[in-house]
């Protein structure tokens, strides 16, 4: 009995560590992307930034038509 449960432990550890390195695996990989995909919506954000500005010559020609 004891030999039977030794080896049902060693086959669900083996078990278990090959499924925590796949999960291993594929979170590196999730965290990889998702830290590419936030230094590529940063770049976006700063130029994008630039553009919602109000541009000072519109507000001189818009001073210019009030008077």
């Amino acid at each position: 009995r004891f030999k039977a449960q030794g080896e049902l432990d060693d086959a669900v550890k083996t078990l278990h560590d090959s499924s925590m390195e796949r999960w291993k695996s594929e979170l590196d990989t999730l965290l990889v992307y998702a830290g590419l995909f936030s230094a590529v919506l940063t770049a976006f954000n700063v130029e994008s930034y630039r553009l919602l500005q109000p541009d000072d010559a519109d507000a001189a020609v818009f001073a210019v038509r009030e008077l």
